[in-house]
């Protein structure tokens, strides 16, 4: 690929880097794939990588692979066996996905994959690779799948600044990836305990003194909820809504944008920040709907095509719903926190698919949403619950904010990085990734 297809790139970077063509860091390998025909080709001692394994990776380390192969069946193929640290590139139909070998393997013939020499950093050329997987994708072609052949491979510029500044923009750039990494898992754990928590809440409920009842305090009952304790009621929603507020859906067919008209909220709004990407109906059409109005504390449960997800109307927030959401407006001792938790509960969105009909486009009813009977305490306990697991919700939108805000930081810092543009030579102040990456939660 001549230098042109990066031009953009390659003349901002500084002066003191060199530019080669790929070929020059290393030696590039192809795959191969061993007959499925011959069972002694299959299930021997060498790793063998499939370009799915690293669509599906979420590290830089690729440490294990779905099959192995034997000896024969290495012999048998195009393939061999490249050591730990090499480049792995899918360069067939899928292009662009890149991860570093922890341990030797094969790789079939969907990979050009680099063994580096000593004047590249495996890790800086990782990073690299992720920031031009564009450039990687225009570059494939081929009449039946798009492909990167090995000569094309080769020729792509790329920069090379001395192997201990790329290891030092390597470990920026893997601190940064290690944040996000951490960050992910801990909203993982977050929502396990959430999902936990929601289970035991809604199941035994919160006594007196504030803390989870056991089975013997709860006094279980069977219903058509699961087992709840003795004292909560089984109401229908029809039983629990606001006088004068039936639940309803909402406006059939918006029409286009109009830009002075009444915000109407869809399915893809639940859960933002209900200002951004909101519909706009003409007032002609709206004034129509004035029974699907919604206000603060309306619960919003999506009932055509995605059943299921769930809304809490902000105290900001006036206008209307499209069709595909519900309405539902809980009278003065239903905690609309409280309710908006029992739909989003596994249990509920279970029965709630149980009721919902359809073949090609689930939906539910409001005849059978009005009469979806759900667990009802006191309105002392159903606060106290409520307010339990908005906290967890809160943890966990704290930590998916610290997330978005790693990830742009890591976008940042590959491109000044890779660039040149901040440079962490002589011991500079990057050169442990801390002061950049950890501002990111503040």
């Amino acid at each position: 690929m001549p230098a042109s297809r990066h031009a953009e790139f390659l003349d901002q970077l500084p002066d003191d880097w060199e530019e080669v063509p790929f070929g020059e860091i290393g030696e590039i390998v192809g795959g191969g794939t061993p007959s499925r025909t011959n069972p002694g080709f299959w299930g021997g001692e060498i790793e063998w990588v499939t370009p799915g394994e690293l669509t599906d990776l979420e590290t830089k380390w690729l440490t294990e692979t779905r099959e192995r192969i034997t000896r024969s069946g290495l012999k048998g193929s195009a393939a061999r066996v490249l050591p730990a640290n090499t480049l792995l590139i899918t360069t067939r139909a899928t292009i662009g996905s890149v991860a570093l070998a922890a341990k030797p393997v094969a790789t079939n013939q969907g990979f050009r994959s680099i063994v580096c020499n000593s004047s590249a950093d495996p890790s800086f050329y990782y990073h690299l690779l992720r920031r031009i997987a564009p450039e990687l994708k225009r570059l494939g072609s081929g009449s039946t799948f798009d492909e990167i052949s090995k000569g094309d491979l080769s020729q792509i510029v790329v920069p090379r600044p001395t192997v201990d500044e790329q290891q030092m923009i390597a470990s920026v750039l893997d601190r940064g990836d290690e944040l996000a990494e951490e960050t992910r898992t801990t909203i993982v754990k977050l929502e396990r305990l959430r999902q936990g928590l929601r289970h035991d809440l809604l199941s035994f409920g919160l006594g007196a003194d504030g803390k989870l009842r056991s089975v013997e305090d709860a006094g279980l009952k069977d219903s058509p909820c699961g087992p709840i304790p003795d004292s909560w009621e089984i109401p229908t929603l029809d039983e629990v809504i606001a006088p004068g507020a039936p639940i309803c859906y909402g406006i059939v067919q918006p029409g286009a944008y109009d830009e002075s008209g009444v915000p109407v909220l869809a399915i893809y709004n639940l859960n933002t920040d209900y200002r951004s990407g909101v519909h706009r109906v003409a007032r002609s059409v709206e004034s129509r709907y004035v029974r699907s109005r919604i206000r603060s504390g309306d619960v919003l449960l999506s009932i055509k095509g995605t059943i299921g997800r769930v809304g809490l109307v902000p105290d900001f927030f006036e206008g209307n719903i499209s069709r595909d959401l519900a309405r539902i407006r809980p009278r003065p001792d239903v905690s609309p926190r409280f309710l908006r938790h029992i739909f989003l509960y596994e249990g509920t969105q279970r029965r709630l698919s149980i009721i919902s009909v359809g073949s090609t486009r689930l939906e539910l009813s409001i005849w059978a949403l009005r009469r979806f009977q759900i667990p009802l305490p006191d309105f002392d306990e159903q606060e106290k619950i409520a307010e339990v697991l908005d906290s967890v919700d809160a943890r966990i939108q704290a930590e998916v904010d610290y997330e978005r805000k790693v990830n742009l930081l890591k976008a940042g810092l590959a491109e000044d990085l890779l660039r040149g543009r901040v440079r962490v030579i002589n011991g500079g102040p990057l050169l442990a990734g801390e002061p950049l990456v950890a501002g990111a939660r503040k």
